[in-house]
């Protein structure tokens, strides 16, 4: 939406301080401070609209938070943390967590820049992600490596319970 965008946030904060600076200084004006008094009801609605909307944006910011730190949906692998995101009836793995994880790449940042193609945009957090048939795809480009336990582990202790979870609902 265009009014989502942060220089709109910007212009509506210098708006209302505008607005209650004009408040202020008319009822400044006024004899013997009476304006002042009159003008705080206007400062608790000011007041109260910010709390809303401010608790509103802070509760929207700590639900999209599931992918920073150990909050959110997360299993251990080899001692690993994979976050794993739920999108459209089938579950992403954060690539750079399998790709930690698995020891495919020393550095997971430069191998996802050479294979962007083969990993999946997760929605809402904008990050690569492999499905379970990119999954499959990375045990046969590595054999060597730990992808096929991963892919074994995905199987069993993610999407196995995940799915008989789904079908209970």
């Amino acid at each position: 939406m265009k009014y989502d965008r942060p220089i709109w946030k910007v212009f509506n904060v210098v708006v209302v301080c505008a607005i209650i600076g004009f408040f202020v200084w008319l009822a400044s004006h006024a004899p013997a401070g009476i304006g002042l008094v009159l003008c705080i009801p206007l400062f608790a609605w000011f007041a109260s609209r910010a709390l809303v909307h401010g608790g509103f944006g802070m509760f929207s910011w700590f639900s999209g938070s599931s992918i920073g730190g150990w909050q959110g949906t997360h299993y251990e692998f080899d001692n690993q943390k994979i976050r794993v995101e739920e999108h459209h009836d089938r579950l992403l793995f954060v690539a750079e967590d399998v790709l930690r994880a698995t020891r495919i790449a020393p550095s997971p940042a430069s191998w996802l820049a050479v294979h962007a193609e083969e990993t999946t945009e997760i929605p809402g957090v904008k990050l690569p992600g492999f499905g379970m048939g990119q999954l499959e795809r990375l045990v046969e480009m590595y054999p060597g490596t730990d992808a096929g336990r991963l892919l074994l582990w995905a199987r069993r202790e993610v999407v196995g319970p995940w799915e008989k979870k789904r079908e209970r609902f």
